[in-house]
């Protein structure tokens, strides 16, 4: 009975730390999604600033 025991006690604590490993790594995969999108939509914008909306107007930026 104990050596059963032993045996679901430690297939319990497998799962354990699996389940937490593959939470940490969605949760990560996430993050970088986010940052990326993130990163993306401020080149979009093209003014460079973060935390703050850009201050130049279209008809001051140089074409071509």
């Amino acid at each position: 009975m104990a050596d059963s025991a032993f045996w679901i006690a430690s297939l319990t604590a497998g799962t354990a730390v699996l389940a937490s490993w593959v939470t940490s790594q969605g949760t990560a995969r996430a993050a970088r999604i986010q940052a990326d999108t993130t990163a993306g939509a401020q080149r979009v914008d093209g003014c460079g600033r973060r935390g703050g909306r850009c201050t130049r107007s279209s008809s001051s930026r140089r074409s071509g």
